[in-house]
């Protein structure tokens, strides 16, 4: 099976499900959606992600190729809200949304190691699967579109390897989401609940739902401590994870968890070798 290898322009489309607050009418309706969004394989170029470009120095039809690992963040636009509610149905904690976006490269080339890793590619050639966030843990709900002239094989192993780099990335995520929000139940009970209750009279709630003690400014207090937690979670996996800012202050290289996540990568290679090197016995 050949494929094509990730490179810097390429661009990308994704559907995640979050929670939020949505303007139906009004009255302002909590719940969940499918939410889309747009962005490119460049954002890191403009620190807007996790680079894994290779110092610049891997092309493939005069564009700089990138490694697994490759994560685009906080520029994946517009996050319009789908389905149940649409567009015309905003969800007003979109730019928290935004925030914590991200969209990760998983499926790689074992057999073509850059500086950065093995080479990140498009499985079915024009259209590639990346790793989205979305409200629990990140998801292959991505579709990254690529052109190329250059084909790399890809083998059962490395099929392998990008699977078992998908379930840990969506492990890590969950285990991240859960750690944040228990510590966010930990604030003090209302502490969001006067904000709330002023966003709420700005969009012009009547006073009776977002009177003292309002039902909907409690569970709205509640989604946004939620939203906030899930931002924690991101922001923590920008400064630990291996990203932009934790690299330049080499605060990935004292967290525990990037640790054990660069050494499940690592293992994930080395499984995928392991099959290939064991395909003939499998045939």
């Amino acid at each position: 099976m050949n494929t094509w290898p990730h490179q810097k322009w390429n661009p990308f489309f994704q559907l995640d499900y979050h929670n939020g607050i949505f303007l139906t009418g009004p009255i302002p309706v909590p719940g969940g959606a499918w939410h889309i969004g747009f962005g490119a394989l460049i954002l890191p170029w403009i620190y807007m992600g996790t680079q894994k470009y290779n110092e610049c120095k891997l092309f493939a039809d005069g564009w700089e190729v990138v490694a697994r690992g490759h994560e685009p963040k906080y520029l994946i636009i517009p996050h319009w809200n789908l389905y149940p509610f649409t567009p015309g149905q905003p969800n007003v904690l979109i730019p928290l949304l935004l925030l914590t976006s991200a969209n990760k490269c998983q499926f790689a080339v074992g057999s073509v190691r850059a500086k950065d890793g093995p080479v990140a590619v498009s499985i079915f050639k024009v259209v590639g699967i990346n790793q989205a966030c979305n409200e629990w843990c990140s998801a292959p709900t991505s579709l990254c579109v690529n052109w190329s002239s250059v084909e790399l094989g890809f083998t059962w192993g490395d099929l392998v390897a990008g699977l078992l780099c998908f379930a840990f990335d969506s492990l890590k995520s969950y285990l991240e989401n859960l750690a944040f929000g228990w510590l966010t139940g930990k604030l003090p009970k209302g502490l969001f609940k006067g904000q709330m209750k002023g966003l709420l009279g700005a969009l012009g709630l009547p006073k009776i739902f977002r009177g003292a003690g309002g039902k909907f400014a409690s569970l709205s207090e509640e989604l946004v401590a939620k939203t906030i937690g899930s931002a924690g979670a991101a922001i923590y996996g920008e400064l630990f994870g291996g990203g932009t800012a934790g690299t330049a202050v080499g605060l990935d290289k004292i967290d525990p968890i990037n640790m054990i996540s660069n050494g499940a990568s690592d293992g994930a290679d080395r499984v995928g070798a392991w099959i290939d090197g064991r395909s003939e016995r499998f045939n």
